[in-house]
């Protein structure tokens, strides 16, 4: 390869190397170096020359030509031939259109036409007129040849055609000033500017159903496009929408199949080391249809979702042993456990169905295992195939394989799939058959000698008429300096190619261009458009030209434009909302067609309505008002079911979360990149080594080496690393160990402090104590206030203990790794997790001892450690926590799931950010006053409050 590693990547490198080398074999001249109609480095020139004779000779080593070596072979055969009538068919005159730019092979049977004596005719685009002798330049030495071969010419008339048109034809290349010769007429000329994109799209279409609501037959309206985009092909779409049949004479790349993307993905699992990402997208794929006993689409989803909360980012033994530990942490919840059983039973299917293919084999055996893996997972089930397409040309390349020796050659997966791929990106999708009565659309070149009523030319924008390329070689002309013969020459073959676009249609031609791209910055048209609007006066640009920057979002300037079912309804909605003119929408419910969707649009704009009106939350806000619900809640929430501290602070943060997530039961599509950082997951390890760690200081009576503990934390983390792991794993491993150890080192200096504040009236009693969960030590807490009732579990992180001689106290301690909360939240009853757990540690952990609360607090792992929250009025705190806390739980069941949270911009971060409506809430002013108590609870520092301790009545001196 040499020079041309470095742009074999460009986009369309390889297209326009085949075009190059297909135009040396039909000139049928090896290629040279100095050939001014090649461009570019000579270095890289050269190396496709190189590549070019090697072609030839793997061509001749297989006894095989391609389409251009089959043209010339042909036309060889041919003129050898005696006789023509044979092989052409027929005795009669034989007639040769669009002979304009021919090869050497056309020539050779032109010639031999010639001698043969029979009656020929050759029609070639050509007009003498010397105000266009640039145009047709290229032209003459050819018409001068034929003359010489002895062909007659004679000059065809130009057909009737609309005044304007045939202006524009005869004028607008014509030589000299553009206001010597001005196009005054207008008849059969129309152009039209749209934004870019669904705008020009619209544009099109609309132009297409006026034709045809004029009476024009659809095979008599042609849509061209410069080549073929995303522009066209949403034209294309558009036409459907608005129900016109349109049919695309559109090579579509292969490639671009649903059912080849899933194939494709499926294929490079294995590859990229069993990326639980692309396992997931797999399975959401819709052309998965594995015929797997029990499963279906929604259970292939449910299982990717199920995968992607397991946390394993890439390894097939990881995924399915991160599933079992989901089973085992769900395993007494029945429909999480169930999912993640389902979920394994998919992932071991589709790994079974996977895990051979990443082996070397010969390229025929590889092609089986691609038909395969398709077959199993239920891809290209449908009638096109265009996975057989693909493995069918695969099979083609086997067969040249076979032909150079290469049969028994071994094949890598990785280097199957590398060389399938390029296979691939050569192949088209088969164009869509003509439907009768549909419009054509097609690029200019495909329609290339076609004629229709009517043209429209679309997607004219700069560097299209003229293409860039044929501009190119004058771009860096000096004034003065004549162009090259070359480069003059393409720019004469543009003009003439934009000529034949006008000469093709009979009625009219319409000319489109993109006005504006999406942001809404001005575009330039294409250079030939522009040079047309020149040569026009302003009369007749007035009547034919019409373009619009910019359009409503609902259609509202451009009713024109709203062609499709949804579009009338988008706009008849903006127009009852932004007007107040309900006649449109009035006459789509009519139909049966629109009224079944309206009605759901009707359903969302009175739910929006009711949230915008007053400031009084409803049951569009979270209320529930129907009784059978409330009942339903009542019973669910009764008194024998059990809360957790966390879900009573989630219901006092956000009323609709606590619904969306204890109620509804929604589980958060988890979406969390493979390098963020998993809090959940680093909390936990936290909380199990602070355990670890202070449990060998339990019972002990002498001084604590916490030196000595934290190297074995450290060394006790650094021998564990995740089994099977990737060089990707390994390093996340990493980052956490360290961060794991920078904590347990900050937490040491935060426990010797701690331990010189307190002195020796503080030690741990009990850690990560559980109460009311299945199989732990202690029972729930009991709250009760006349016949109202709750019952509370939790897990409580750390109990110390000081002063046992002479009447125990205790402080509660909870481990935050992220943001601790304030006291003041403490104070208003907001955060009710410890207060709670100290009402749970007095009434169940001590009960029947003479133990009272000193504080509770929240030790800050990343900041200053313990932070103690004293109650000065502890006896009455608690009748004042127990009201408030039952107090939540009456409005809970009486279904109040308001939608007010009392964190600003919740909205960015929330797991049901998608189902909420706080914003539309907030906007409306409606805010909803919690009633909360007020605690006696104070900061103090952890010095005064060891003071305060040893200070009260039974404390140690």
């Amino acid at each position: 390869m040499g020079p041309l590693e470095g742009v074999l990547g460009l986009a369309g490198y390889r297209r326009q190397l085949r075009a190059r080398i297909a135009s040396w074999i039909s000139r049928e001249s090896a290629p040279r170096g100095g050939d001014e109609a090649e461009s570019g480095p000579d270095d890289v020139r050269s190396a496709e020359r190189a590549v070019y004779a090697r072609y030839r000779e793997r061509l001749e080593q297989l006894n095989a030509d391609d389409d251009a070596g089959m043209r010339v072979w042909a036309s060889k055969w041919l003129a050898r031939g005696k006789d023509l009538r044979g092989p052409l068919a027929g005795d009669g005159a034989v007639a040769v259109l669009g002979f304009d730019s021919p090869s050497p092979a056309q020539w050779r049977i032109l010639g031999r036409l010639v001698e043969s004596g029979r009656g020929l005719h050759v029609a070639m685009t050509y007009d003498p007129a010397t105000e266009l002798a640039e145009v047709y330049q290229g032209r003459e030495p050819l018409r001068s040849r034929l003359i010489d071969l002895g062909l007659v010419e004679t000059a065809l008339p130009a057909p009737s055609r609309p005044a304007g048109l045939a202006e524009a034809e005869r004028l607008l290349f014509a030589a000299g000033p553009a206001g010597g010769h001005r196009i005054g007429r207008a008849e059969g000329l129309a152009i039209r500017g749209g934004p870019r994109g669904e705008g020009s799209a619209r544009v099109v279409a609309r132009e297409v159903r006026e034709l045809r609501d004029a009476g024009v037959p659809a095979e008599d309206v042609l849509v061209l496009f410069p080549a073929w985009t995303e522009d066209a092909a949403l034209a294309v779409e558009t036409l459907h929408a608005w129900g016109i049949p349109a049919t695309a004479d559109a090579g579509e790349p292969l490639r671009n199949d649903p059912g080849i993307s899933a194939v494709r993905l499926a294929a490079s699992i294995p590859l990229e080391e069993w990326e639980t990402d692309r396992v997931v997208r797999l399975l959401r794929h819709g052309q998965v249809r594995p015929p797997w006993p029990g499963e279906d689409r929604l259970s292939l989803a449910t299982a990717a979702s199920t995968i992607k909360a397991a946390r394993v980012f890439r390894g097939r033994e990881a995924v399915l042993r991160g599933l079992d530990r989901l089973r085992m942490k769900h395993k007494s919840e029945d429909v999480e456990y169930r999912r993640a059983e389902s979920a394994r039973g998919v992932a071991e299917r589709l790994f079974g169905a996977l895990e051979l293919l990443d082996r070397p084999r010969r390229w025929q055996a590889q092609v089986a295992e691609l038909r395969r893996v398709a077959r199993e997972l239920g891809i290209d089930d449908t009638g096109e195939q265009p996975v057989e397409s693909w493995c069918e040309a695969l099979d083609d390349h086997s067969d040249t394989l076979d032909r150079l020796g290469r049969t028994n050659e071994r094949w890598t997966w990785s280097s199957f799939l590398g060389e399938a791929e390029s296979i691939l990106n050569e192949l088209e999708a088969p164009s869509a058959r003509p439907v009768p009565g549909s419009v054509r659309v097609a690029t200019v070149d495909q329609a290339s000698g076609a004629t229709a009523g009517w043209v429209i030319l679309a997607n004219l924008a700069e560097g299209t008429f003229p293409d860039r390329a044929a501009v190119q070689g004058l771009l860096g002309l000096r004034p003065g300096e004549p162009p090259a013969p070359a480069t003059q020459a393409a720019y004469a073959g543009e003009m003439l190619r934009f000529l034949e676009v006008l000469g093709s249609a009979r009625s009219g031609v319409i000319l489109a261009y993109p006005t504006t791209d999406e942001k809404g910055q001005e575009l330039l048209r294409a250079g030939f458009l522009d040079d047309l609007l020149l040569r026009m006066d302003d009369r007749a640009k007035g009547l034919c030209h019409e373009a619009r920057p910019r359009l409503h979002a609902a259609l509202l300037d451009a009713p024109d434009l709203s062609g499709s079912a949804g579009d009338a309804r988008v706009r008849a909605s903006a127009l009852a909302a932004e007007r107040g003119d309900t006649s449109a929408i009035e006459r789509l419910a009519a139909t049966r067609a629109h009224r079944a969707i309206l009605e759901g649009t009707a359903a969302a704009l009175h739910a929006s309505a009711r949230r915008q009106r007053g400031t009084d939350y409803g049951e569009y806000e979270g209320l529930i008002r129907d009784g059978a619900a409330v009942l339903e809640l009542d019973r669910h929430f009764g008194a024998s079911r059990p809360f957790s501290a966390s879900q009573l602070e989630t219901y006092l943060s956000c009323p609709f979360q606590f619904f969306a997530k204890h109620v509804l039961k929604l589980t958060p599509v988890e979406e969390r990149d493979e390098l963020d950082e998993d809090y959940t997951q680093r909390g936990s390890d936290l909380h199990d080594i602070l355990e670890k760690m202070e449990a060998r200081f339990l019972h002990l009576e002498g001084e604590p080496d916490w030196l000595a503990a934290a190297e074995a934390e450290v060394e006790r983390l650094s021998n564990v690393e995740p089994a099977n792991a990737t060089d990707l794993d390994m390093g996340l491993w990493e980052i956490q160990r360290t961060r794991l150890i920078e904590t347990i080192h900050l937490y040491i200096h935060q426990r010797q402090k701690y331990q010189e504040e307190a002195g020796h009236r503080f030690a741990p009693r009990m850690l990560e104590l559980d109460f009311g969960s299945e199989g732990a030590q202690y029972p729930m807490l009991e709250i009760r206030d006349g016949a109202r009732s709750l019952r509370l579990m939790g897990r409580i992180d750390r109990i110390d203990v000081a002063g046992e001689d002479q009447g125990a106290r205790f402080r509660v301690i909870d481990y935050k790794s992220g943001h601790a909360p304030s006291p003041n939240e403490v104070k208003t009853g907001e955060m009710l997790q410890l207060p709670l757990y100290a009402m749970a540690v007095e009434r169940i952990v001590f009960r029947g001892e003479a133990a009272t609360l000193a504080d509770l607090g929240y030790w800050s792992l990343k900041s200053d450690g313990y932070r103690p929250i004293s109650f000065e009025d502890w006896e009455n705190d608690k009748l004042e926590l127990i009201r408030h806390v039952l107090s939540l739980v009456d409005q809970l069941r009486g279904g109040n799931f308001v939608v007010h949270s009392r964190r600003e911009g919740c909205e960015s971060f929330c797991d049901y950010r998608g189902v909420c409506r706080v914003r539309q809430v907030r906007q409306a002013g409606k805010r909803y006053a919690w009633i909360l108590p007020k605690l006696s609870a104070q900061a103090r520092r952890a010095r005064k409050a060891a003071k305060a301790v040893s200070a009260a009545p039974g404390g140690d001196a």
